[in-house]
């Protein structure tokens, strides 16, 4: 599969986790239940952070459809998962550091939301790096042969 087909799919992956995470929370799954009165009613829109960063990959991916424009948005494609991947995997890093506190239950649904995100997002990242080694490596093989 073509890398901008890669950014395109995982950009969708992730906002189907965005919609999918929204839609549990909506329903109250995996969430604590929440004891105090005039506390915040309903999922938090921190749920779409998922989504944001898997429009933005769409966007590169579609970009990266253009010959002319490939390096370029698959490059900052590769900068959007490896931000969204160390924030995300920082995220639920800290999260899982923090000493629980008994009184307050594991949202278990933003954990693993969190962990989802700096997943696709880093393994995004290993693939963009694979691609860009193996462009490098036939660029090189074009050069060598072109002066032979």
């Amino acid at each position: 599969m073509s890398m901008p087909k890669q950014a395109m799919l995982f950009g969708v992956l992730l906002i189907v986790l965005a919609v999918v995470s929204f839609g549990l929370a909506s329903a109250g799954v995996g969430t604590p239940a929440v004891a105090a009165e005039g506390a915040k009613k309903g999922p938090s829109p921190t749920l779409f952070i998922p989504a944001v960063f898997g429009g933005l990959l769409l966007v590169c991916g579609v970009i990266a459809t253009k010959d002319h424009l490939r390096k370029h948005a698959m490059h900052a494609a590769a900068a959007i998962a490896l931000i969204g991947g160390l924030v995300a995997g920082g995220r639920g890093a800290s999260a899982l550091l923090k000493t629980p506190d008994p009184d307050k239950p594991v949202n278990m649904l933003a954990t693993i939301s969190v962990w989802s995100m700096s997943i696709l997002c880093l393994v995004f990242v290993g693939l963009c790096v694979q691609s860009f080694m193996a462009a490098a490596r036939a660029r090189r093989a074009a050069a060598k042969e072109a002066t032979k």
